[in-house]
C-alpha cells in the first residue's frame, strides 16, 4: 500500500494526453494504475512503435479487469501470508497474466510484430519482479521469460487452459442451445450435397483495442453458398474450398451491440458492381495502426490473378463506425493470407506502407507506395519501384550450355529477326539508303507529321516540389520552356498519333518534361508522359534522352494511345518491333542497327538493348499486350552499361 501511496506522489506531474492516459518524464515503463477509473501511465521517452505494442498490451489488461483480480489476489495473499504455496500462487498468477496480454496482443497483430514486441519488452524492462499489489507494469520482471514465450508463441500455461475450458463449456452449451450455429460450425455441412446454402455465417473476426475500450470486428456472409474444387462451376472456384457470396464487416462492443456494418461487396467493386466475394476458408483479421492515430486499421484482400491478391484498407474510427483507409486497392502476392499486415514505416515522412504487384508483362515483381495524407485522411498510391536484383553470374539454364528448350526458341527467333533486319538493311544500302531515310530530318529523327494542333498548356509546379533542388522555373524564358513543351507534345504525336488538347507540365533541371491532364493529377503524380531532352535542345541538361508513356489502355488518368502502327505489326518479332518504334522516336539520331540483345531476359525480357554501328545504344520497353511501348532511352554513348 505505502509503495503505490509513494508512487502516485510521483504521478502528480503527469501529463494528460486525452481519454484515460498520462504521460511522465519520471517514469521509465508503462503501468495500469486505479481500481474504479484505471488509467494508463507512459514513459515521454517512448518511441511511436513501442507506444502501439505498450498500448494494445495495457488495453488488454483493462479489458479483461487484471487489475482488480491482481488486488483481490493479493488481498487473499495477505490473509494467507504465512502459506508458501499461496505466495508461490501469485507470483505464477502475475506472470501467466503478463504472458497471456503478450500473446493476446501477438496474435493481434499478427506474427510478424513478435521482434518488435519483444524489442519493446526490452527497452521497457523495470528489473526484478516485486510480488505484491503493485500497478501491473508493461515491463515487469521475468522479461526473458515473457520475451522467450513471445518469440517461441508457447501454447497457454495451466490457468490459461482453465480459462479456455471454462470458455469452451459457454461454446458447447450456447451450440446446444443453437442448432443452425452448432450446424455451422461443426462443418457438417460439408457432407450435403453442393453447392449448400450458406446464411449468417461467422467467417472472421479479432477483437481490437479502440481509446480505453475494445472493439471486435466480424466479418460475415449474409447470404451465399459453400462448394470445394470438385463442385466448381467452370471458371470459379480457385480454392481447394470455397465460400462464395455476399459478406458484411461488423463492428460489435463489449456488450454484443453492433456498432456499424459495412457491405463488403460494394468495396470491392474493382471485380464488378456489387461483387460477389470468395474466400478459402475462415480469415483470421490481421490489424495494426498505419497511421498511429490509436484506431486499429486492418485488410481484407481476394485473388485478383493467378500472381498477384488485392487488398482493401479499413480504419475503426473512435466511435466504432468502419471507414476506408485508402484511395485504391493496395496489392500483395498471391497465395498470402487475405487479411495481412502491409510492411510499414512509423517513423518516415508519409508513414508509408508497402505493396507487391507482379507484373506479368515485364516479369518482375514492383514494390507500389502508399503515403498518408494528413488533409484527406487517405492513403493515397506514390511511387512504383522495380527492386534491383542482383546477378549471382548463375541462370536456370546451368546446365546443357545453359540453354533449355524454350530459351533456344527465343533464340531463333532472335535470329530471323536479325535476319529480317540485315535483309533490309542490305537492300537499303544497295539503294543508297538508310532505314530512316525515308522519313527522316536533317538530324536522323523522324518528320513531323502532318495534322497537329497546338495544345493549350499550364506550367504547374506542386506545392511539394517547390523547394526541390530539382525543380527551378526560371532556367528557361516562359518562350523557351513552353516551346519545349510544345515540341515534346508534337513528338509524342508523332509517334503515338495522341493529340493532347490541353494539359499541365513541369521540368525540373535534368532537361526531363512532365505531363498530366489536370493540376490533381500532377500533385499526385499521376503523369502520363515525360521526355527528356539532351542539351542540344536544354542547355545544362544532364540526362539520356527519353520517352516514357502510360497507356490509357493500362493507366485511367492517361489519353495516350497507340493509333500508329505498321500493317505487319501482328507477324513482327519482338525486336523488330523495338527497332521500328525507336526509328520512329524523336531521340533516334539516325544510323544502323549493328546488334540488338535482351539484357535482363529473366526479370524483363521486352527490355531490347539496341546497339548503332557508331558504338551507341538505345534501350526499348516493349507492352506486347497492348501493341504498345513505354519507354524509348538514348542515345548511349556505348553499348556496355549496367543500370
Amino acid at each position: 500500500m505505502w509503495s503505490v501511496l509513494r508512487l502516485k506522489g510521483q504521478l502528480k506531474d503527469a501529463r494528460f494526453l486525452g481519454e484515460n492516459l498520462y504521460e511522465s518524464e519520471k517514469l521509465h515503463t508503462s503501468f495500469v494504475l486505479g481500481l474504479f477509473a484505471p488509467r494508463i501511465y507512459l514513459p515521454a521517452e517512448l518511441g511511436e512503435k513501442e507506444r502501439v505494442y505498450v498500448l494494445a498490451h495495457e488495453r488488454t489488461h483493462i479489458r479483461r479487469r487484471d487489475y482488480l483480480i491482481k488486488e483481490a489476489a493479493f488481498f487473499v495473499t495477505c490473509i494467507y501470508w504465512f502459506h508458501p504455496l499461496v505466495w508461490l500462487a501469485f507470483y505464477l498468477m502475475c506472470r501467466d497474466m503478463e504472458m497471456s496480454c503478450d500473446e493476446s496482443v501477438i496474435r493481434s497483430m499478427g506474427k510478424e510484430s513478435k521482434k518488435e514486441y519483444s524489442a519493446a519488452l526490452l527497452s521497457l524492462a523495470c528489473g526484478r519482479q516485486i510480488v505484491n499489489g503493485s500497478p501491473l507494469a508493461f515491463g515487469e520482471g521475468g522479461i526473458k521469460g515473457r520475451i522467450t514465450n513471445v518469440l517461441r508463441y508457447k501454447r497457454p500455461a495451466f490457468w490459461g487452459g482453465v480459462v479456455i475450458a471454462v470458455v469452451l463449456a459457454a461454446v458447447l452449451l450456447g451450440l446446444a442451445l443453437n442448432p443452425k450455429e452448432q450446424y455451422m460450425q461443426d462443418e457438417s455441412y460439408k457432407n450435403e450435397e453442393q453447392p449448400v446454402a450458406l446464411r449468417d455465417f461467422l467467417m472472421g473476426q479479432a477483437e481490437m483495442p479502440l481509446g480505453n475500450k475494445t472493439v471486435t470486428v466480424e466479418l460475415w456472409m449474409t447470404k451465399g453458398e459453400y462448394f470445394d474444387i470438385e463442385h466448381a462451376v467452370p471458371g470459379g472456384g480457385i480454392y481447394e474450398e470455397n465460400y462464395q457470396g455476399s459478406y458484411e464487416l461488423r463492428t460489435v462492443d463489449s456488450w454484443g451491440k453492433v456498432l456499424d456494418t459495412r457491405k463488403l461487396g460494394a468495396d470491392l467493386s474493382f471485380w464488378g458492381e456489387e461483387t460477389s466475394c470468395n474466400f478459402p476458408g475462415k480469415l483470421d483479421l490481421a490489424w495494426t495502426d498505419y497511421n498511429v492515430d490509436g484506431c486499429p486499421d486492418f485488410t481484407i484482400g481476394m485473388a485478383g490473378s493467378s500472381s498477384t491478391n488485392f487488398y482493401r484498407l479499413y480504419t475503426v474510427r473512435e466511435d466504432g463506425t468502419l471507414a476506408m483507409l485508402c484511395d485504391s486497392e493496395i496489392p500483395g502476392q498471391a497465395g498470402a493470407e487475405l487479411s495481412v499486415v502491409f510492411e510499414h514505416d512509423t517513423s518516415s515522412e508519409g508513414l508509408p506502407l508497402l505493396g507487391y504487384f507482379w507484373n506479368n508483362e515485364l516479369g518482375v515483381g514492383e514494390h507500389w507506395f502508399y503515403y498518408y495524407n494528413q488533409e484527406t485522411g487517405l492513403y493515397e498510391e506514390g511511387d512504383k519501384v522495380i527492386p534491383k536484383v542482383e546477378d549471382d553470374g548463375e541462370t536456370a539454364f546451368s546446365e546443357d550450355n545453359g540453354k533449355s528448350d524454350e530459351d533456344a526458341r527465343l533464340l531463333t527467333e532472335e535470329e530471323a529477326a536479325r535476319q529480317t533486319i540485315a535483309e533490309a538493311a542490305a537492300t537499303e544500302q544497295a539503294n543508297g539508303k538508310t532505314a530512316v531515310s525515308q522519313s527522316a530530318g536533317s538530324d536522323g529523327a523522324a518528320a513531323h507529321r502532318e495534322g497537329f494542333i497546338e495544345p493549350v498548356l499550364h506550367l504547374h509546379v506542386s506545392d511539394y516540389l517547390a523547394d526541390s533542388e530539382y525543380i527551378d522555373t526560371s532556367l528557361l524564358p516562359e518562350e523557351e520552356h513552353r516551346a519545349l513543351a510544345v515540341l515534346a507534345l508534337q513528338e509524342l504525336y508523332d509517334l503515338t498519333g495522341t493529340q493532347v488538347e490541353e494539359c499541365y507540365y513541369y521540368y525540373n533541371v535534368q532537361g526531363n518534361f512532365l505531363f498530366a491532364m489536370s493540376e490533381a493529377d500532377m500533385d499526385h503524380d499521376r503523369t502520363f508522359y515525360c521526355r527528356g531532352f539532351d542539351e542540344e535542345k536544354f542547355a545544362g541538361a544532364f540526362v539520356i534522352p527519353q520517352m516514357h508513356f502510360s497507356n490509357a489502355r493500362r493507366t485511367w488518368f492517361s489519353p495516350v494511345y497507340q493509333y500508329d502502327l505498321p500493317e505487319n505489326f501482328a507477324d513482327m518479332q519482338d525486336v523488330e518491333k523495338a527497332v521500328w518504334f525507336l526509328e520512329h522516336s524523336a531521340v533516334f539520331q539516325g544510323g544502323t542497327v549493328a546488334d540488338y540483345w535482351q539484357p535482363y531476359r529473366d526479370d524483363i525480357p521486352q527490355l531490347w538493348r539496341i546497339a548503332m554501328e557508331d558504338g551507341t545504344a538505345y534501350e526499348v520497353l516493349l507492352d506486347n499486350k497492348i501493341d504498345a511501348v513505354t519507354d524509348i532511352i538514348g542515345p548511349y554513348p556505348t553499348s556496355d552499361f549496367e543500370h
